[in-house]
Formats: structure tokens, C-alpha cells, sequence
């Protein structure tokens, strides 16, 4: 049997069944004697047990058994879920999490679990007394067992002199993939004996929606039943597995008490174990290999049939467009372009509600960060999360993690105080962390907010003249707000020692590129002695962008709509002339630097001058003015990254695709803010470089 073809949804099957391990042993460690979340990480822990095994990963499969053990003496109360039993059950996770990283990237689970399983075994024993745990692999039902399933061969068209034994399989109804749980069932069966006979056969697998499966094998042994009983007490959501002879003469020689295995599970497991650690040991380590982004997501059954349905309207629309277009009525042929219009404008919508997720799934892995890191720095925090049902892009989610992870780690280490400095302050002992989820127009801006110190910002001023990032006169004239800024100067960092936590000032730089590498920016807002937030704004979508294509120079470019607060006529308002080509604008409420686009981007300024000024936000609320010689419209435009050898220098976010197949650059509004406008050198092969590659994409 051929187990690549399931190999994404193993995959993806393991990192949620470890995702929701991770967060219910950490509800068990708050609530110890909570027998509902106990049984739950118990069904949680066989299920990716069986998963494993059934995919003949066996390193995986002896750890989570010897897991699945001890959750069992706690769930009997013979062992207690204190801290230390829950630090080796969550070593025991991300060990599995590190294999699935290995299978993932090259097939190699690549992990030596034997050092945790002797941990396992000794709390084990602790508890027990015994290293032989007594847990049952799998029920074996006499032949009364209820249901049939379907034609079973006569014993008279069967090979004769054969020793058979029939092999039944039911599958819970609570179980949704029910052709994997019948391919996995029967590749189990025939990994411990040899088929001769099946319903389904193993063609038919594939497609098969019944919830058994009826194997007849050769009895080769007198211990087959045992084993048979073992394998396939390894896969989950089986509602019962019943082993009985099969034909009159094997009946009367055989009797139900003698199918019942009595194998020691210990046994068992040292037949899974011994011959995984070997093969660790001896199997050389694999070379780094880029670990690719999950391609799986669930989908409502509901949204799959709205798609369905918006595409048959547009494959009608499309026929009477091109009917009308024989016809030579371009009337009718005007109405139907309408309808295909509305028709691919709702399909384009229905196609982006599909790829939305829960933002939840990004912030899964955030309270066991918490937890640990905590327990690290010897802080009491307590995590509380809000909005994680809000929905954006899949893409989105994948580039909020590593920003996030850096956000909690930097509000833990710098922000939050130790438990004996907040009980001086007045201060509850325990910290609260919040980090929050919600949406603001075509964005989703998570925040990340702590009740710690804050940020001083003449501490803040004073590091950063000691490393001369700014002058000792800049710092007197800096307001706090700016000061805040100066934590996304690269290198910039106000621990006095360096850990393996932060303090190397390779944090909030690195943040900010990472968001502003995906159209976002992150902002800092601190009150000292309050706390601190952080909010990463970033598109709920990066496949589409609504745009505002300008004239910058002799060149179309676009300006994403969302960072725009309004357009002008310059010629309305009072420009102030400063030199050497700089200009203010005064406006109603106040007065703002102005930029030539075209000269800012590297295309050159506008001979004639600039007729229309942009005024956009970038960071930290501040605002410019984009002069520009004319307004050509908003669009909606598909969205392509920079090449990063490319986008480094350049003042632009990515490249747009128009209606017409012709490319223009998304202006990154922060870097010409921030910047105030330098040319990058690059700019002039920039678009011919993104043309080119759009060209031959």
C-alpha cells in the first residue's frame, strides 16, 4: 500500500491533534482535577497514537503509547497531574512536533524518544509499581458481534486447507474520513497477516463510504489474533473490532477465549521502541531542509457549494456572452459582459471566504510560549486571549506567527516586572498579558498588550545616544512618542545583559520588517509604570488590494487606499518653498512635509511640478503629503511580492496586476514616511526586474 498519497493529511491531522494537546494539558495544569479536560487529553493522545503507527512511525507511536499510559493513572487518580508531569507531557509534545516537522520536510521523523520514554516509564512505575502497564490494545467480540457487511465468500470457492480467520471492522459514526480510517484499518490487517479475500478490496478503498470493513486472512499462528487485536487497537475512532474463525471446521477448533490477547503491553511497546531508537541511532542526520508552510485547510461543506454554484452561473454567463458575440448583438452581448461581471465579482468573494480562518489558530501556540517563558524568566503571568474567532487570509495567518512570538517574548522579558517588584509598586503579584484580535476596515490589527513597566523614554533616549543612534541636542527636543519609536532602530535594545530571550536588539527591527514584508506595520503605545501595547496591523488579504493608481512623474504607480486619508488639489492650499526642492503644505489642522512621488521612487519629478497631493499615514499616526501630477482612479488590483533581492532598497510593498495584464509598484507608505523620500538606487530596474517576472509567471 502506497501511503503518500495521505501523507499532507497525516500531517496535518498530527499538528492539530498536537495543537490541542498543547492547549488541554495547560488547561489541566491550571485545573488538576478537571476528569473532563483528563479524559479528553486521554481520546486526544490515542488518536494521534494510532495516527502514527498506522503510518509506520513508530518513534511516534512508543512515545504517545507510553503517554497514553500515564494519562490513564492519572485519569484513575493513581498519579497526580503536578508540574512536573506536566513539563514531560508537554517535552513529549513538542518532540512529536519536531518529528512531524522531520516527516513534513523530508519523511524522516528524525527524534530519539528513548530518554523521555524512560521518563514516561519511571513516573509509570512510581505510580504502578510496575513497567508492565495492563492497558487492553483492542476489544475482541465473539462471533455474535451485530451487523453485516455484505456477501461473504462460500468456504467452497476459497483456497483449500486454509486456516481462516475473519477480521471485522466498524468505524465510529463520530469519525469524518471514512475511506482513510478503512485504508488505514485494512493496511494494519495486512501489515500482520496475509489477505485473501476483502470487502472492500483494496481497489475500491479509495471510494468506500461504509463504516466496516470485512477481511478474511490466513491463521498462520497461533498468536495472530493477539496481533491483529494489537495493530489495530492503534487506530483511532474504531467503534469495535471483532476477530472470529471463519468456517465450520476452524469453529469447532477454536474458541473465542483463546482470540482474546494476552500479550503484555510492555512487550508490545519494546517491540515498537527498541527498533525506532536503533534506527535513530544509526541513520544519519538529514541536511537542513526548508520547512514548506501547511497546503491544508478545512473548508465548510456550505461554502464548497456556494463556489459550485457561482461557478455554473458564470459558465452560463460566459455562453451567452459568446453567443451574443456570434450573433453579432453586442446589445445583448453588453448585459450578458454585466452578469459575467457580477458573477466572477461574487465567485472572486465566495473563492477569498473560503482561504479565511480564525485568527485563533496563529495564537494557539501563544500559551505554552507564555507558560514557559514565565517559568524561565521566574514571572507570574496570567495569558488572556480576545477576538480569536476574528477571521482573515490563511497567508495572514502564517506571517502573524513569528511577529507575535516576538511581541510576547520582548512584553515578557522588558515589560513585565518580577512578582516582588509589582507587589512594591502596588501591583497584583500575577502580570496580565492580553493579546487581542479585531477588525479595522481591510485590516486585522492584533494587539499585544502587558500591565508592566512600560517604556521609559528617557532611559530609551539615553541608550540610544550611548550608541549613537541619535545626538545628545536630538534627544532633547524628542517627544516621548518618538523616543518609543526608537525600539525598531536595528540593534537597539535596553537590556544591560543579553539572553537567550531578548536584549541582543534583534527584536522590533526585525518585527517591523517582517509586517511591513507583508503590507502591515506595528506600532508601540507605553504609559511608564502602566504598560505597554503593541498592535501589528497587517491586510486581512494579500492575494487582492484595493489601490489608488497616481501619475508619480511619468510613471503609474499605486498607493494602497487603506493608508489614505484624503486627496487635495494642491493649488487650494498654501505650499511653503524650504530648499534644496522641499516643500510644506499648510491644511486645515496643520502643516505637512510634501513629497514628490515620482522623485521619491526613483522615476524622477514631475518637470511641470505636482497638481494633486495624497496625504498618507505611516507609522506612529505620522502623516506626509504624495505630491503626484494626476489621480487615475481606484482599482482593485491582484497583489505579487517583491523578489527580496529587489524589494530590499525600494520604496514599494509589491506589485500590482491590472485588468489588462500590465504591472505598476504598491507604494510602501511607512519607508517614504519614514525616509522622508530618499530615491532608492534600485528603483529604475525595479519595475523592469517585477515586469519580467510577471511576464514569464
Amino acid at each position: 500500500m502506497d501511503f503518500g498519497q495521505y501523507m499532507d493529511v497525516f500531517v496535518a491531522e498530527c499538528r492539530e491533534l498536537l495543537e490541542s494537546l498543547n492547549l488541554s494539558i495547560l488547561e489541566l495544569e491550571r485545573v488538576p482535577g478537571d476528569e473532563a479536560m483528563i479524559d479528553e487529553i486521554f481520546r486526544v493522545a490515542h488518536s494521534l497514537k494510532g495516527v502514527s503507527s498506522t503510518m509506520g512511525f513508530d518513534q511516534m507511536a512508543g512515545l504517545t503509547h507510553e503517554m497514553e499510559y500515564l494519562l490513564d493513572l492519572v485519569r484513575s487518580g493513581d498519579i497526580a497531574a503536578d508540574q512536573a508531569l506536566i513539563t514531560v507531557l508537554l517535552r513529549c509534545l513538542d518532540m512529536s512536533e519536531q518529528a512531524v516537522d522531520g516527516i513534513e520536510a523530508d519523511g524522516i521523523e528524525n527524534i530519539d524518544p528513548a530518554a523521555l520514554i524512560a521518563e514516561l516509564q519511571a513516573l509509570i512505575q512510581s505510580a504502578s509499581g510496575t513497567g508492565e502497564p495492563q492497558v487492553a490494545a483492542a476489544e475482541v467480540l465473539d462471533a455474535g458481534a451485530d451487523g453485516a457487511s455484505g456477501n461473504l465468500p462460500d468456504p467452497a470457492t476459497l483456497p483449500p486447507g486454509l486456516d481462516l480467520l475473519r477480521v471485522r471492522v466498524d468505524i465510529a459514526e463520530t469519525c469524518e474520513s471514512v475511506s482513510i480510517r478503512a485504508f488505514m484499518a485494512y493496511s494494519a490487517i495486512e501489515s500482520a497477516s496475509e489477505p485473501v479475500w476483502s470487502e472492500p478490496s483494496p481497489e475500491d478503498l479509495d471510494d468506500w463510504e461504509q463504516r466496516w470493513v470485512d477481511v478474511l486472512v490466513a491463521r498462520d499462528s497461533e498468536t495472530l489474533a493477539d496481533e491483529l487485536a494489537v495493530v489495530l487497537g492503534r487506530i483511532p475512532e474504531l467503534a469495535s473490532v471483532t476477530i472470529t474463525p471463519f468456517g465450520t471446521d476452524a469453529a469447532t477448533d477454536t474458541s473465542p477465549a483463546e482470540l482474546r490477547p494476552t500479550s503484555p503491553v510492555a512487550e508490545q511497546v519494546a517491540a515498537v521502541v527498541e527498533p525506532a531508537v536503533a534506527a535513530a541511532a544509526s541513520s544519519p542526520a538529514p541536511g537542513v531542509v526548508k520547512q514548506r508552510k501547511s497546503g491544508t485547510i478545512r473548508v465548510d461543506a456550505a461554502r464548497l457549494d456556494a463556489l459550485m454554484h457561482l461557478m455554473g452561473e458564470v459558465v452560463v454567463h460566459r455562453s451567452v456572452v459568446e453567443t451574443s458575440i456570434r450573433d453579432r448583438d453586442l446589445d445583448a452581448a453588453g448585459l450578458a459582459v454585466q452578469e459575467l461581471r457580477r458573477a466572477t465579482q461574487a465567485l472572486q468573494a465566495e473563492v477569498m471566504n473560503v482561504r479565511m480562518v480564525p485568527v485563533e489558530s496563529a495564537l494557539m501556540r501563544m500559551p505554552r510560549l507564555v507558560r514557559d517563558l514565565a517559568a524561565k524568566l521566574d514571572k507570574e503571568v496570567q495569558l488572556v486571549v480576545e477576538g480569536a474567532d476574528t477571521e482573515i487570509d490563511r497567508s495572514v495567518v502564517d506571517a502573524l506567527g513569528d511577529p507575535l512570538v516576538h511581541l510576547v517574548r520582548n512584553g515578557l522579558d522588558h515589560g513585565i516586572e518580577s512578582p516582588e517588584a509589582r507587589v512594591a509598586a502596588g501591583k497584583p503579584r500575577a502580570a496580565t498579558l492580553t493579546i487581542s484580535a479585531m477588525h479595522a476596515g481591510g485590516n486585522v490589527i492584533v494587539s499585544v498588550a502587558d500591565d508592566g513597566a512600560g517604556i521609559d523614554p528617557v532611559k530609551v533616549k539615553a541608550r540610544a545616544v550611548e550608541r549613537g543612534i541619535i545626538t545628545a541636542d536630538d534627544a532633547l527636543v524628542m517627544d516621548d512618542q518618538s523616543a518609543v519609536e526608537l525600539v525598531f532602530h536595528a540593534g537597539f535594545s535596553t537590556a544591560e545583559v543579553a539572553t537567550d530571550v531578548s536584549g541582543r536588539g534583534v527584536g522590533m527591527d526585525a518585527v517591523r520588517a517582517m509586517c511591513r514584508e507583508w503590507g502591515g506595520e506595528v506600532e508601540i503605545e507605553s504609559w511608564v509604570g502602566r504598560g505597554s501595547v503593541a498592535r501589528i496591523r497587517i491586510p486581512l488579504t494579500l492575494a487582492v488590494m484595493t489601490v489608488l493608481l497616481v501619475k508619480a512623474g511619468v510613471t503609474n504607480v499605486a498607493i494602497p487606499i487603506d493608508r489614505i486619508e484624503r486627496t487635495i488639489r494642491l493649488v487650494d492650499h498654501v505650499r511653503v518653498d524650504m530648499g534644496g526642492g522641499q516643500h510644506i503644505v499648510r491644511l486645515d489642522d496643520g502643516v505637512l512635509s510634501e513629497i514628490d512621488l515620482g522623485g521619491a521612487v526613483g522615476y524622477g519629478a514631475n518637470p511641470a511640478g505636482s497638481t494633486f497631493g495624497v496625504i498618507v499615514r505611516g507609522a506612529a499616526g505620522r502623516r506626509v503629503v504624495l505630491g503626484v501630477s494626476e489621480l487615475i482612479g481606484e482599482h482593485e488590483a491582484v497583489t505579487k511580492p517583491l523578489p527580496k533581492a529587489l524589494g530590499a532598497e525600494a520604496a514599494f510593498m509589491g506589485a500590482a496586476v491590472q485588468g489588462d495584464g500590465s504591472v505598476v509598484l504598491i507604494v510602501d507608505c511607512d519607508h517614504l514616511v519614514e525616509d522622508g523620500g530618499r530615491a532608492p538606487a534600485s528603483a529604475a530596474s525595479l519595475e523592469s526586474n517585477v515586469r519580467e517576472g510577471a511576464t514569464h509567471a
